[in-house]
């Protein structure tokens, strides 16, 4: 085709078709919903969840102490933060006040509120705004109600982190700070990052009655020493660097050798621990069901893991706990202070600390002859 110039014409170019609509990422299954500041930057994926109680204290006082020690992790990476960010609301008729800080590549957002006779407490840290997209970011809430004080906190990371590709903030260290003062605990038991050691009868009844708590929503990895042997040292995996890893995010049992014999006598070998096995009781388990939905690892897979034996392997959990705490404690509740009263009322008096039912629900004393740097480990990437 000629146009009268002479000059031939340009045939349009087809119209493009649309391409399909991509398919929804089965991971995560259930993304928290944060407040509107904390969404800036969606090329951070979710890597970790947690929602508990705060442990009280006696004297009311357990949401200031947990405020406090948020704000000190946030100093820990942006520096002095101002006195607007740090000053709690005067008043009661204080509504919102929402500050912000940024410095040392660390960006801080806070919002405090007073809510009738509640408190709500918002704190955003985001590492690494000064690149390209940041590294991690932190986001947690504090809710105080007549019944207690409640927690929400999560990290999100940069995809190859959060798919194990590259290196990982395993959970926000202000979990580590929290549960030891003042204090985590979830439906009856404390929050620890340590390892629990069953090493006597006691302890198996309440091990069983934790695996088969129809309200645990965190996973419980256990490993039992063979023979009759009852240092925990000797165990296939370093139990305390995954309980590390895991704070907040699963249980770390270990028992002792003659423990896995009393454990599989009371449940059934099949569903048992044994000879340096690590076994993963998810959450919803019943002793009796189909063991193969509570995988184990024998002793000798765990040494010939992929891509490191058993520090890989520690790993690996650590992975599954954090994907699992995304869809089990975090799925149902939201960040706002209306969601947060909702939880509140709904969960009801939190169940205090030292329940004779529940051996770890008393916290765990440290191990004779511990020093203070065992019991005060922290990640090297846990921000």
């Amino acid at each position: 085709m000629t146009t009268a110039s002479g000059h031939r014409a340009i045939a349009p170019a087809p119209r493009a078709i649309a391409p399909a609509p991509r398919a929804i990422e089965p991971y995560p299954r259930a993304r928290p919903r944060y407040p509107a500041s904390a969404r800036r930057r969606s090329r951070l994926r979710p890597a970790a969840a947690i929602a508990c109680e705060v442990s009280a204290d006696g004297a009311a006082g357990e949401f200031d102490t947990a405020r406090q020690a948020l704000l000190r992790w946030a100093e820990r990476h942006a520096g002095p933060l101002p006195e607007l960010l740090q000053a709690a609301p005067s008043t009661i008729s204080s509504l919102a006040r929402v500050a912000q800080h940024e410095a040392h590549g660390a960006r801080v957002e806070a919002v405090d509120r007073t809510l009738g006779h509640g408190r709500y407490f918002g704190l955003s840290l985001e590492v690494g705004s000064g690149r390209r997209r940041p590294v991690w970011r932190g986001v947690t809430a504090l809710y105080r109600a007549p019944g207690g004080t409640f927690l929400r906190t999560a990290l999100e990371a940069r995809k190859r982190a959060v798919l194990g590709r590259g290196p990982m903030c395993w959970v926000p260290a202000a979990v580590h700070d929290l549960s030891e003062s003042p204090g985590l605990v979830d439906y009856g038991w404390r929050i620890a990052p340590r390892p629990w050691v069953v090493d006597d009868e006691v302890s198996v009844e309440g091990l069983i009655h934790l695996i088969e708590d129809p309200e645990r929503t965190r996973p419980v990895f256990a490993t039992g020493l063979s023979g009759y042997r009852t240092d925990i040292g000797g165990c296939a995996v370093d139990l305390r660097d995954l309980a590390q890893r895991t704070a907040g995010l699963a249980h770390v049992v270990v028992l002792t050798g003659p423990m896995t014999y009393l454990l599989s006598d009371r449940i059934g070998r099949r569903f048992s621990v044994f000879g340096d096995a690590f076994r993963t009781y998810r959450p919803g388990c019943r002793v009796g069901e189909a063991a193969e939905r509570h995988p184990i690892a024998m002793s000798e897979t765990v040494r010939q893991w992929p891509g490191g034996g058993p520090r890989q392997f520690v790993a690996y959990l650590a992975r599954e706990a954090a994907r699992m705490s995304l869809s089990c404690q975090m799925a149902a509740f939201g960040w706002s202070p209306r969601d947060m009263m909702a939880a509140a009322l709904e969960s009801g008096t939190p169940t205090e600390d030292g329940d004779a039912l529940h051996p770890l629900g008393a916290g765990e004393e440290p191990a004779p002859g511990a020093t203070e740097e065992e019991t005060a480990l922290r990640p090297a990437s846990g921000g």
